[in-house]
């Protein structure tokens, strides 16, 4: 296979893209995004989407490409989701990463959405339009996600990138009647979060947080087998006294 170098030609690269010869483009170098997806991938964090569920399964646009396009819009630098859209769907080596094709991003996956005698698909119904991420989003059901999360600190622990016994819990408020609570492993090298949980209502009412605490270490347990933590660090609003006594 012969190469030609080129230096910013944004219209031969489209050419190519276009001609299905991704093997004629390669990049000289890889950006931030590209080395968090490709992080992410290693550490199995795609497989680990597979126990995600859906209350509907949409028609036509493949769940499990939307989860890996989703998985993606943390690391893009833009506030919003039409932001992110705009800036995501410029990249062709991260799409084609996640598994889209060029047809797909030009014409979108089915015409349900596509008017009798429309000469052109809806932008709606491509999957790079935010309102295809949000009706995603609403569908997915949320009790998967707490599977979804353990399967991903799980590699983690796999393979090795864990330090330290001693862990602190903490919490912070995330708006109006919502909280957000974290079990973190305190270390030198490497703080890092190993389990989480958003409270809503209710279980972000003051009383409930030594509940919270407790299926939190309950959850790193389970994940990574009991002798995990020696030191427990957290303030008086999560050591009640139920939680001293267990």
């Amino acid at each position: 296979m012969g190469r030609e170098w080129k230096r910013q030609d944004r219209a031969l690269v489209l050419e190519r893209l276009r001609e299905g010869s991704y093997e004629a483009i390669a990049t000289s170098g890889q950006s931030a995004l590209d080395e968090l997806v490709h992080l992410r991938i290693a550490l199995g964090v795609f497989e680990a989407l597979e126990v995600i569920r859906v209350e509907r399964e949409r028609e036509g646009l493949p769940d499990e490409l939307l989860w890996r396009t989703l998985f993606v819009l943390p690391f893009v630098e833009a506030m919003g989701l039409s932001a992110a859209a705009g800036m995501l769907f410029q990249d062709a080596a991260i799409l084609l990463q996640l598994g889209y094709t060029l047809v797909a991003l030009q014409e979108g996956f089915n015409g349900r959405r596509r008017g009798e005698g429309a000469a052109e698909q809806s932008e709606a119904a491509k999957p790079c339009h935010p309102e295809v991420w949000r009706q995603e989003m609403a569908r997915i059901d949320v009790h998967s996600l707490q599977a979804y999360q353990q399967e991903g600190v799980r590699q983690l622990f796999v393979r090795g990138l864990v330090n330290g016994q001693t862990d602190a819990i903490d919490g912070t408020g995330l708006g109006t009647g919502y909280q957000i609570v974290g079990l973190l492993k305190v270390h030198e090298q490497r703080p890092l979060w190993v389990a989480w949980r958003v409270l809503q209502g209710d279980d972000a009412e003051k009383g409930c947080a030594g509940v919270v605490v407790k299926e939190r270490v309950e959850q790193l347990m389970e994940i990574a087998g009991p002798g995990q933590i020696a030191w427990l660090i957290m303030d008086a609003l999560y050591a009640d006294g139920p939680l001293l006594a267990w």
